[in-house]
């Protein structure tokens, strides 16, 4: 008898395949969210690096659009 390799798409190699692509796509889809989500400081944080937190006034001359 002849020993056969075993095939490169056994049904357990599927699904193991299958079960990291979807790991995969999962990490993708967090990282993604993640990046979307705009990044929040405290106040304190905002001050130390120079940004200015105090107050501001718009003031708009014209129509008002509706």
């Amino acid at each position: 008898m002849k020993n056969k390799k075993p095939s490169k798409f056994s049904k357990e190699r599927v699904l193991e395949l299958l079960i990291e692509g979807r790991k995969i796509m999962e990490d993708r889809e967090k990282s993604l969210e993640t990046a979307k989500q705009p990044k929040s400081l405290t106040l304190a944080e905002q001050r130390e690096l120079g940004l200015d937190t105090g107050t501001t006034m718009v003031v708009s001359f014209g129509k008002k659009r509706k």
